[in-house]
């Protein structure tokens, strides 16, 4: 999937992120992509935990009130680092169990209070440098 030019940026540093944490947490992440998202569906990333592979999403295809327009709008970071945080915990849990949301929230809490900064909703640049 290309990568829309506005995302490279955040993506480059999404996938920092995804591979220093699953570091930290001893999970085996080998791949890391953007999720292409050709029309509006629920979910916001996929794991593929025979191949160690998470896809995520980062912009959505929006339509508009006025006519038949669709037009691309980029995800919310906080949503894209929850989004990394919940994959990556299926890396060990391929089910949404209970071990499987205590991990996940470990991580997502993790990953939240290391690199993202709420005031600027924007990430901590010297945490991922």
């Amino acid at each position: 999937m290309t990568l829309h030019e506005d995302d490279r940026e955040t993506f480059v540093v999404c996938k920092e992120i995804a591979f220093m944490t699953a570091k930290r947490f001893k999970l085996k992440l080998k791949v890391f992509e953007p999720k292409c998202r050709p029309q509006v569906c629920m979910s916001y990333g996929l794991c593929y935990c025979e191949e160690h592979r998470i896809s995520v999403v980062f912009r959505f295809r929006i339509k508009t009130q006025v006519g038949q327009v669709w037009f691309d709008m980029p995800d919310q970071l906080s949503n894209i680092l929850n989004t990394v945080g919940h994959e990556l915990a299926h890396l060990r849990h391929p089910d949404h169990s209970k071990r499987f949301w205590t991990l996940a929230n470990k991580i997502i809490k993790y990953i939240l209070e290391t690199y993202y900064d709420p005031c600027t909703l924007d990430f901590k640049l010297a945490s991922v440098n």
